[in-house]
């Protein structure tokens, strides 16, 4: 493989034995933009989570349980070997190495992708290796036609969807600072900044977010640092009572951090802040603290502003996704429509609305075994699409009015088969016990991550990705602190923060199912024993379950209750907004089931099936 060799060459050059390649950005983003996709560029590989570590022989590859599949599709194997990711994936795979050189390896790495916390935790489990910081990213010497830099302009995020001003929020985060007793607190995250200044851009794909650093001061005054080609005057008139504006660029942010951080106590997140800016700040300043960023925790809980907006967004979105779905049922037996053509025509029809910004990440369309590919990507060779093929299908949008994430799983043509049915109504029965749970506050994302897996782990399944993930409002459509996963999550559930809901079961080579809905965590009407009041959560997402997919005897007749009142919900909301087409099928889509009370036959049956 040239590319790797053309790397290893330039590790030669360097004096390292190694490097490092991250899929991340100096910003933390989730959509990387196309400039830092190095690792696509070295491997092929597409997913959003990834690293790659090239030595003088061999390299690897590690990703997570959502991108195995993918992996093993999109590189080649001669090339590098396909691991698990996370921090002890890497450190073995390394120690392996280790073994079979006669000296201990330097590995470098590019400062600006790689945190302070990434590299700490690297070097301590790894005390024979040496990860060293390399002036430039080699993978981009090599890379002659890199893109640029995507810059555009920025513009203000109106504050009737945002509930808050700029300034009231920047008051919130200057009184943070001073708890913190520090002078100011630097930020990497555009996430952050442009929540906190309700600006956005489109400099990168699916994130309404413009590229920055932000240093603020315990005065509420801004040293913002972007690409000042993005700024018109009325942007620049519109911050001058706070915001003081320095271009964002390697050579420009060595010359103006030090200046500016002098002789004071800064705070950074090491978690998320970039090796090379501990570098550029901790000679200057007077003292450098890790410090959580103060931003994430007030962005999470939703305003009564966002709040109210938000659902008009789930509303316009459910009404697209429902108008698709009727269309995919009545053409895919008259016409040949491919995942990539079906991808394209979901999008087409949210662009229809005058509010949708855009799609919130690539849609996901895949049928039968590509449908096992979590986060599966149709091309223009895509498979066409056939009657009965079991179809998953994730997509979400961007309004101002709030960002959605949405998954169906249908059933071309109504027949699936028993299996299938099994599978996807224990996925159902773990999306539903999300709605139906009351929990105490203080109560985090791990401790109800198992109500979602009981079912499919009662027959042997399970899912390799977090239950739920948090989703930001015209931002990020992955947001934290907040989520729903089996791994260690501290941080409680709290009214106003939105979550995913999104079981899935995958069985490689045969199909895939995900349901997934949006919801905001709210107080219940229910109380505990001490009077104080529980929490739940409330629906946001409007789109029909597809009922033909269900093996109504494995559902309790709460579960059955629960979904007829969803789907009445659904076609309340929805119907007025459909031709009589789309409302005959809608009104066919959620029609009620009865309540029965014989759900242990069917189960245990099909448990003995999967056993044998």
């Amino acid at each position: 493989m040239n590319k790797l060799k053309n790397l290893r060459r330039k590790l030669h050059e360097a004096k390292v034995d190694g490097m490092l390649i991250a899929m991340a950005d100096p910003f933390q983003n989730d959509n990387i933009p196309e400039y830092f996709q190095r690792i696509k560029f070295l491997s092929g590989f597409t997913g959003s989570l990834g690293t790659i570590l090239v030595l003088k022989d061999s390299a690897a590859l590690f990703v997570d349980g959502r991108y195995t599949l993918q992996a093993q599709n999109e590189v080649d194997p001669t090339a590098f070997e396909i691991r698990g990711h996370g921090l002890s994936a890497i450190v073995e795979w390394i120690h392996e190495k280790q073994l079979s050189s006669s000296h201990s390896l330097v590995i470098g790495y590019d400062p600006w992708d790689y945190t302070v916390a990434q590299i700490n935790q690297l070097q301590a489990a790894t005390e024979s290796v040496t990860f060293s910081p390399l002036k430039i990213n080699l993978v981009s010497e090599i890379w002659k036609d890199q893109p640029a830099i995507t810059k555009t302009k920025v513009f203000l995020y109106p504050e009737k969807y945002a509930g808050l001003s700029w300034i009231e929020k920047l008051d919130l985060i200057a009184a943070e600072i001073q708890k913190k007793n520090i002078d100011a607190l630097f930020l990497n995250s555009s996430f952050s900044i442009c929540w906190l200044l309700n600006m956005r851009a489109h400099d990168t794909s699916y994130t309404p977010i413009s590229l920055c650093f932000a240093l603020i001061h315990k005065t509420g005054k801004v040293d913002l640092c972007i690409y000042l080609e993005n700024l018109t005057p009325a942007i620049k008139k519109h911050f001058s009572e706070r915001v003081t504006f320095h271009n964002l660029s390697s050579v420009d942010l060595k010359k103006s951090l030090p200046i500016l951080v002098k002789g004071l106590k800064i705070g950074y997140v090491e978690q998320s802040a970039p090796c090379a800016i501990k570098q550029i700040l901790e000679l200057p300043a007077a003292a450098l603290i890790n410090v959580e960023d103060p931003c994430v925790a007030i962005k999470a809980c939703k305003t009564p502003t966002e709040l109210s907006h938000v659902q008009k967004a789930h509303l316009w979105d459910g009404i697209a996704l429902t108008k698709f779905f009727c269309w995919l049922e009545k053409t895919v037996s008259s016409k040949k429509i491919t995942e990539f053509e079906a991808a394209l025509k979901l999008d087409s029809l949210r662009a229809e609305n005058k509010h949708c910004k855009g799609p919130s990440f690539p849609t996901i369309v895949g049928t039968n075994e590509n449908g096992a590919i979590v986060h599966y990507r149709a091309n223009e060779e895509s498979k066409t699409l056939k009657v009965n093929d079991l179809l998953l299908c994730d997509s979400g949008g961007q309004y101002f009015e709030g960002t959605t994430d949405v998954t169906r799983t249908i059933c071309l043509g109504g027949n699936p088969t028993p299996l299938q049915k099994d599978v996807f109504t224990r996925v159902l029965k773990g999306f539903i016990a999300l709605f139906l749970v009351h929990f105490p506050k203080g109560t985090n994302g791990m401790q109800l991550d198992v109500l979602a897996r009981c079912s499919l782990w009662e027959a042997g399944f399970d899912y390799a990705h977090s239950t739920g993930h948090g989703v930001g409002h015209y931002l990020n459509v992955h947001e934290g602190p907040q989520n729903i996963s089996p791994r260690s999550s501290p941080t409680p559930l709290k009214p106003g923060m939105i979550l995913s809901n999104e079981p899935g079961c995958y069985l490689p080579g045969q199909f895939g199912v995900r349901i997934e809905n949006l919801m905001v965590v709210e107080k219940s009407s229910h109380k505990d024993s001490h009077g104080n009041f529980l929490l739940k959560f409330r629906n946001l997402t409007l789109c029909p379950i597809d009922s033909t997919c269900i093996e109504k005897t494995l559902l309790s007749d709460h579960e059955i209750d629960w979904l007829n009142k969803y789907h009445q919900t659904v076609w309340t909301a929805l119907h007025k907004f459909l031709n009589p087409n789309e409302k005959a099928w809608l009104k066919t889509a959620i029609a009620p089931f009865e309540k029965k009370d014989q759900a242990f036959s069917h189960q245990d049956s099909m448990r003995d099936s999967i056993i044998s």
